[in-house]
C-alpha cells in the first residue's frame, strides 16, 4: 500500500491507495466520489457508478475516498470494476466530513482532468 499524506490539513491523513499508479505514466483523468457511513443507498451508487464510469467515460478511473466505515465486501466490489480506492483517516471531525473528501481530486498533480460526483447519483 502506497502511503499518501494530506498537505492542507494538519487534522487529515490518507492512509493509502489500493491502486495509484506509477507518477512515471501519463496524467489521468478521475471521476471522483466520497463514501462513508456505510450506507446501502451509497454504497449501492458507487458501485453502479464504478460500472457506468467505463462506458460513459472510456479512459477515466472512478476514484473513491473511503474511510473504515466502509465494508470490505463494496470495497473489493469497487476494485473488481476497476476503481482506485483511496483510504482517509479521519476520526474525529465529525459525521458530514467526508462529503467534501471528493475534492481532494483538485489538489492531486498527478490528475489532467476531474470530474466530482455524488455517490448517490448515478452517471
Amino acid at each position: 500500500m502506497n502511503a499518501r499524506r494530506c498537505q492542507s490539513s494538519r487534522h487529515l491523513t490518507l492512509l493509502g491507495s489500493s491502486k495509484l499508479q506509477d507518477r512515471q505514466t501519463a496524467m489521468r483523468k478521475i471521476v471522483s466520489f466520497s463514501l462513508y457511513n456505510n450506507i446501502p443507498l451509497y454504497n449501492e451508487g458507487a458501485i453502479e457508478n464504478a460500472e457506468l464510469v467505463k462506458g460513459i467515460y472510456p479512459g477515466w478511473t472512478a476514484r473513491f475516498y473511503v474511510d473504515y466505515t466502509v465494508s470490505a465486501d463494496v470495497i473489493s466490489r469497487l476494485e473488481e470494476k476497476g476503481s482506485e480506492i483511496i483510504y482517509v483517516g479521519a476520526d474525529n471531525l465529525g459525521p458530514m466530513y467526508g462529503r467534501y473528501w471528493r475534492f481532494w481530486v483538485a489538489g492531486d498533480e498527478d490528475v489532467e482532468r476531474f470530474i466530482v460526483r455524488d455517490a448517490d447519483s448515478r452517471l
